[in-house]
């Protein structure tokens, strides 16, 4: 993926600088605060004092300055990551073989891609300069530490392998929970997804209740874990604030005998407590670092299954035109029984100046018959498709759809979109410039026969279902150059009374095409070229 590795390369080393800069900057303030408290309790107010004073203020502005370009860069370099990365994703899963995709339920599928994207992108980017922050305090503390007072380091440390033994125990556990988490989420997220596609299919079937106590099941088994997962990980931090304490405890008694016999500055002192909750807080990145490793490591594995997929095998052959298409003792074969799909093997050739009806019971298998006949290969098939007498095996079925087949798709542009920009589909969409009685020409008429207002600038959710099939049939006529036009249930929600007129436009459209009509409406039983599959 060409675009993440550029954008997240630059993100990441620049991330990587400011987290480099904040680790001083955290080091350095408490040292600066010190000499300050020292200042004042001691009387000390001298140059010296004024210069840590200035200093202290430059890195008050430092700190600032670093955590305004950090969350600059979480926010926006992130987002621009995030875009490239998904784009990148989506063009290589179109490449893929489509009988692998199939397999796949698309709501869920979705959710993952965002939720995995998301977490291989925040790990790498933004989680490993964190933790190679915490890791430079952390060094830079213990150095610190080793110079101011020994006995607090040795104290430090051992407070802090505590905290690590607790973490360890408790690892394995909530690596695994948060795995199933993860999943559960993911298939939560699909269920909420496919209700609203459903909704008014819903609502008809007066299946509201059994929809809510569905998702309600579905978020109970996610509720649960998630619950596990707060306990474990309040225990782990209420054990940070345990041991905090005893720091707190053990150091104001050995610390305190030390300010009272002039061992140790007042000012050092409560450094050396702020120097011990940081080593504390940067634990805890690692600690955190673990579950995201755990969480990168889960995304990474699914998404390089969908990466493995084998791509779409197609041939290198390309045509000129589409004269003819041949089925040629063509059948179906049902992926699992392996049994054909028809009583009898299809001998068909279309050519142009015709219109074809495909005809066929519910199930028989049309719909799967134009995606096999346009090369979206989601099940086996026995036999060729010829077009121009090249096997279609032969051919780049990708540049075949792109440039020579336009196929009507129910239901395929996105609700929120303006009439304007879906028939901006191919070129520039202007009612102006079509020619007068041209089939195009005629179906727009029909299109806006009726309508008052401005249908251009109406929303796609806002069409009635007739207005939306003549907008889908008017769409896949504008496509330039498609010599073969597969048109599925057309004249579906559309008013009978138009059907005829409709027909004697694709008649016309016919002369220099080839077009094949899914349909069960009778007024289609006049096209003189029926396939009828049994």
């Amino acid at each position: 993926m060409k675009q993440f590795s550029r954008y997240s390369k630059k993100t990441f080393y620049f991330q990587l600088v400011l987290s480099l800069l904040s680790a001083v900057v955290t080091v350095v303030i408490p040292l600066l605060e010190a000499e300050l408290i020292n200042g004042l309790v001691y009387r000390k107010i001298n140059d010296y004092f004024f210069l840590i004073a200035a200093c202290a203020i430059l890195a008050f502005f430092c700190k600032l300055f670093l955590s305004y370009f950090i969350a600059r860069n979480e926010h926006v370099g992130s987002s621009l990551v995030k875009f490239s990365s998904y784009t990148d994703l989506l063009e290589l899963i179109y490449g893929k073989n489509s009988k692998e995709l199939v397999e796949y339920d698309r709501h869920y599928l979705n959710s993952r891609i965002n939720a995995d994207l998301e977490s291989i992108i925040n790990f790498l980017i933004f989680t490993t300069p964190q933790a190679i922050q915490s890791m430079v305090t952390i060094l830079f503390t213990l150095i610190l530490l080793s110079l101011l007072n020994p006995k607090v380091l040795i104290l430090v440390l051992l407070l802090s392998v505590i905290y690590i033994m607790i973490y360890l125990v408790n690892k394995n556990s909530m690596y695994a929970l948060f795995d199933k988490i993860r999943e559960e989420d993911s298939l939560y997220e699909a269920r909420k997804s496919q209700i609203f596609q459903r909704l008014f299919t819903t609502k008809m079937l007066s299946l509201e209740k059994l929809e809510i106590r569905r998702l309600s099941s579905d978020y109970k088994n996610l509720l649960v874990d998630i619950k596990k997962m707060f306990n474990k990980r309040y225990w782990t931090s209420t054990s940070q604030i345990v041991l905090a304490f005893l720091f707190q405890l053990l150091y104001f008694w050995l610390g305190g005998i030390d300010v009272v016999n002039g061992l140790l500055s007042i000012g050092i002192f409560t450094a050396t407590i702020q120097y011990f909750n940081g080593i504390i807080n940067s634990l805890d990145t690692f600690f955190d670092l673990g579950i995201q490793v755990q969480e990168y490591s889960s995304a990474k594995r699914r998404i390089g299954a969908l990466i493995s997929l084998p791509e779409e095998i197609e041939g290198e052959q390309a045509v000129k035109s589409i004269d003819s298409v041949e089925l040629r003792d063509f059948n179906i074969i049902h992926g699992q029984t392996q049994e054909q799909m028809y009583q009898q093997n299809l001998n068909v050739q279309l050519t142009k100046g015709s219109i074809y009806h495909l005809k066929g019971r519910n199930g028989i298998g049309k719909t799967t018959l134009v995606k096999l006949l346009v090369g979206l290969k989601l099940n086996d098939y026995e036999g060729a498709i010829l077009f121009n007498g090249i096997s279609l095996d032969s051919l780049n079925a990708s540049r075949l759809r792109r440039e020579w087949i336009s196929f009507n798709v129910h239901t395929h542009y996105a609700a929120d979109l303006k009439v304007s920009d879906v028939l901006s589909t191919y070129f520039t969409f202007d009612p102006d410039r079509l020619e007068e009685d041209t089939p195009e020409w005629s179906i727009y008429q029909m299109f806006i026969k009726g309508s008052s207002e401005n249908l251009l600038e109406s929303k796609i959710a806002t069409l009635s279902d007739g207005k939306r099939q003549l907008l889908n049939l008017l769409i896949t006529l504008l496509k330039p150059k498609a010599e073969l036009i597969i048109l599925d249930e057309p004249f579906s929600n559309i008013e009978s009374s138009l059907h005829s007129e409709l027909l004697d436009i694709l008649s016309l459209v016919a002369k220099d095409k080839i077009i094949v009509l899914i349909s069960h409406e009778d007024s289609l039983n006049k096209i003189r070229h029926e396939i009828s599959l049994v």
